[in-house]
């Protein structure tokens, strides 16, 4: 049987999001349209699978129908009335449902109130026999709006997937792991060579790069949480040997993960996120600026530096441009002939006057949002 789903995730990633599921998953008919990916599956277990190992994502949705959205709720909830699907292969007496809604554009209405109204449909839909409640559900129907474009299904995921269990010690300046994990692919990083993240701050990039290169699922430690395990169509699977099936695939070796930071104080937070994301190990933590960035690595070593710049000069110009040009120079030392370097950054201006000075050239840039926050990755790589 054909299913067919979708995936939340930033705008702008769309495209390395659906790079992503088509590594963990055996997916077909792959479609990006903004802020989400719609595919289809042979199997539900597929997006188990998504919502216990995918790092670019905020959502996985068994997808029950597509409809048009309007700026008013009337038109809107006719539409919704329209879409088909059989509630019995999800619901018995012991099911306890709720619908949530995550609205993003101009309506005349509020995400309650939709959400409100179509609780009501399921409701006469189903001859009252579900029972809809906020407390303790254990079937969470989800409709995904984006401007003019709604999007209804089953909610694999519950919780939002972009937050992470490690990211207990944070600081103001903190990015989400979905982003960090987005920028390390847009650096075409594959687990394999030498990676670098030279103003680490609490090690986001640097573990979002570890979890990945050893294939260590991001929600190992909250496994326990998926509401998909009692699912009506998966009671018959058994969802504990099925995710310890995608344990088994972690990988024992070592990657070469590098986090740099300035103050003692970050390169302890940094450790101590890394021990709770289970992959201490597995990343070398150094107290150093990078003025000695050439100290601690030899020559011609690095393949990939991928960092964040929150500021990225606009409070300082004259200090961010300092600062970048140092930046550009250690990494004509360090950084190998092939190797790239992307930032996540606010603005840009300062970062390309400076490569541009030492013959770094833009092979890359990509505008992404995390919430109403607009970031900028932009990939440099070495001048001929």
């Amino acid at each position: 049987m054909v299913y067919k789903a979708f995936a939340v995730t930033h705008m702008g990633a769309e495209d390395l999001c659906a790079d992503e599921i088509k590594e963990r998953i055996s997916a077909k008919n792959i479609k990006t349209e903004d802020n989400v990916v719609l595919f289809d599956i042979d199997e539900l277990l597929d997006l188990c699978n998504l919502c216990y190992t995918a790092q670019s994502v905020h959502k996985i949705v068994l997808m029950l129908g597509q409809v048009n959205i309007f700026p008013e709720l009337e038109k809107t909830i006719e539409e919704l009335k329209k879409i088909q699907f059989d509630l019995d292969i999800w619901s018995d007496k012991n099911t306890v449902a709720m619908v949530d809604c995550e609205r993003i554009g101009k309506h005349e209405f509020k995400s309650v109130d939709v959400a409100a109204a179509l609780s009501g449909i399921i409701r006469q839909r189903s001859g009252e026999k579900i029972e809809l409640s906020f407390k303790s559900p254990n079937l969470v129907f989800f409709l995904y709006i984006y401007k003019n474009k709604g999007y209804f299904g089953i909610d694999f995921s519950v919780k939002d997937l972009a937050k992470r269990d490690y990211k207990i010690f944070q600081t103001k300046t903190s990015i989400k792991g979905t982003l960090a994990y987005l920028a390390i692919r847009y650096s075409g990083y594959d687990g394999k060579g030498n990676l670098l993240d030279c103003f680490s701050k609490e090690g986001i990039m640097a573990i979002e790069a570890a979890l990945y290169a050893k294939n260590f699922p991001v929600n190992f430690y909250s496994k326990d949480r998926f509401m998909f395990k009692n699912f009506k169509p998966l009671l018959d699977e058994d969802i504990e040997v099925f995710l310890k099936r995608l344990d088994s695939k972690i990988k024992k070796a070592k990657p070469k993960i590098f986090s740099l930071n300035s103050q003692l104080k970050l390169m302890r937070i940094a450790q101590k996120n890394a021990k709770i994301g289970g992959i201490f190990d597995s990343i070398v933590f150094s107290a150093k600026s990078i003025e000695w960035m050439d100290t601690k690595f030899d020559e011609k070593t690095i393949d990939y530096v991928v960092t964040y710049i929150p500021e990225s000069g606009r409070n300082n110009p004259e200090a961010a441009s300092k600062l970048y040009e140092e930046l550009f120079y250690q990494f004509e030392y360090v950084l190998k002939k092939t190797g790239k370097v992307v930032f996540i950054a606010l603005t840009t201006d300062l970062l390309e006057k400076a490569a541009k000075k030492h013959k770094f050239k833009i092979s890359g840039n990509k505008r992404i949002y995390s919430g109403k926050q607009e970031f900028i990755l932009i990939r440099f790589e070495r001048g001929i």
